[in-house]
């Protein structure tokens, strides 16, 4: 695509009050903007309001459709990527299109990173603040920018961390030097660097608005869990920006999301991607989209996994007794396909209890089972940037590898996410405090067969984490009372059914 031209527009800022806040600061002289429009009061707001109402050339104001419409204004949507989709429903609903109406922040700070060919790491990172804002920033980046001092008006600071500490006007002319604002007096120092001809963007900004480089990530749940894994990784959020597109039969790219997608090709510098693996399920591709808008990006891409070594039970496809619930989860999206099976054909809760939690399988059914899933995975790697099959090879045995059949666990979202931080020639993590905090955000994972356990010599706890619905937390339940709580699930959706008319 062409890119949007918003350089010579009329542009009003809308979202995060404290990012509006900071940006205009920083791109006010390069961009003509005009409003401050908000839709919903935040934390930020009273500051944010006081800012913008001080300063004549804005007008700070509900959002109004008339106004855009009158002065065909841009919107500039000043919020981290994380948080789009609240602001994309509402100014959807106003009639405005992404790439038409209105872009995000981070589009422009991309776009000027490619317009002055910038790199933070060739910089002399100068800190504008020595006091705890500056120290703070210090200790965080010092290992990874060239940090060569401290700005400050006052003259009577001449050493902070060991580095000189020098006065805004020192920096004027300096074309090697980017001073990134770490105070609450970040307009007044602005005008300042500004009054030296120092430049916003190019030349100075603040940690939110650094112009890094750009990772997107797009693709089905393995891949935006990997993602977010790596966004866990303070060195890789110093040096990029993660942009994820969740997409897949549950959870379809927004009209937006499609055309942020296009637009963010082009500055995009690693793009992580499923593509289509014969015997899966899942049949998004983004080969295409990657071919056409990601000419530039070092590309990095996985199959749609799916595995059932560890849970023979696992339905292939969606459990017909699946429950969907909007803003919710989808209830046993991956369900027992051998509890499916037996509450149909009739049998008892003690029948088929007794049946699951003894000898369901022989031990040479589960072996073949098991090899014949690993070739499976070792097909799929064929098409993967990082192979899984190491990992599961040297796990199977102490981790549930995937949760229901489908999903990751969290210890292999966390490998994958090394190994793309060792791609990128960042550290990878190694604080496994990060790696518990992943573990403990499990929701839900299926139960392993005991006869299943003991044919591979599986060494995980006897008990299975349960997302319960009703109370938002997760229980630990033994297999029993899994299995129970499974059977009565399957036995109300199928009354529902019958009493229906619609049992299929």
């Amino acid at each position: 695509m062409n890119g949007i031209n918003f350089e010579d527009r009329t542009i009003a800022l809308i979202g995060n009050e404290f990012h509006c806040r900071r940006f205009y600061i920083q791109f006010h002289t390069l961009l003509n903007i005009r409003y401050f429009f908000y839709i919903k009061k935040g934390k930020w707001f009273s500051a944010a309001e006081t800012f913008f109402k001080e300063n004549t050339k804005v007008k700070c104001m509900f959002i109004d459709e008339k106004v855009i419409k009158k002065e065909n204004l841009l919107l500039i949507l000043c919020n981290e990527h994380p948080f789009r989709s609240f602001y994309d429903t509402a100014l959807f609903n106003m009639g405005n299109e992404w790439g038409r109406d209105y872009i995000d922040f981070l589009y422009v700070i991309q776009y000027y990173r490619q317009k002055y060919s910038f790199s933070l790491e060739e910089k002399n990172i100068w800190i504008f603040g020595a006091g705890n804002n500056g120290k703070r920033f210090y200790e965080k980046y010092k290992d990874i920018y060239h940090i060569s001092g401290f700005v400050s008006n006052y003259s009577e600071e001449k050493e902070c961390k060991g580095l000189p500490v020098i006065r805004p006007h020192s920096l004027s002319g300096d074309e090697n030097s980017y001073v990134v604002i770490c105070s609450e007096q970040d307009a007044v120092m602005a005008r300042q660097l500004s009054e030296t001809g120092l430049c916003g963007d190019r030349d100075y900004g603040f940690e939110s608005t650094l112009p890094k480089k750009l990772f997107i990530a797009t693709g089905t749940c393995q891949i935006v869990v990997t993602a977010n894994a790596l966004y866990r990784n303070d060195d890789f959020r110093a040096h990029y920006d993660l942009c994820v597109f969740m997409d897949s039969m549950y959870n379809v790219c927004s009209d937006a999301d499609n055309r942020r997608l296009k637009e963010y090709g082009s500055y995009c510098d690693t793009v992580f991607f499923n593509v289509v693996n014969t015997g899966s399920s899942e049949q998004r591709n983004y080969q295409y989209l990657v071919d056409d808008f990601y000419q530039n990006a070092d590309k990095l891409f996985m199959p749609f996994y799916y595995f059932r070594g560890q849970l023979m039970q696992a339905t292939g496809e969606e459990n017909r007794y699946t429950v969907r619930r909007p803003f919710s989860y989808h209830l046993w999206l991956r369900g027992d396909e051998e509890v499916n099976r037996l509450v149909e054909n009739g049998l008892t809760e003690e029948q088929i209890l007794e049946r699951v939690s003894g000898d369901y399988w022989t031990e040479e059914e589960i072996r073949n089972n098991f090899q014949k899933e690993m070739k499976k995975i070792e097909i799929w790697d064929r098409v993967s940037s990082f192979p899984l099959r190491p990992f599961i090879e040297e796990n199977y045995k102490s981790l549930m590898i995937f949760s229901d059949g489908t999903h990751f666990c969290r210890q292999l979202a966390f490998y994958l996410a090394n190994k793309i931080a060792v791609h990128l020639r960042i550290k990878p993590i190694c604080n496994t405090g990060i790696l518990d905090e992943l573990v403990s955000e499990t929701k839900s994972i299926m139960p392993v067969y005991p006869c299943v356990r003991q044919a591979l010599g599986l060494k995980m706890a006897d008990k299975y984490r349960f997302y319960n619905e009703e109370k938002k937390e997760c229980e630990e339940l033994e297999f029993k009372d899994f299995i129970k709580r499974y059977m009565q699930y399957v036995t109300q959706i199928r009354s529902i059914y019958e009493e229906s008319g619609t049992l299929f």
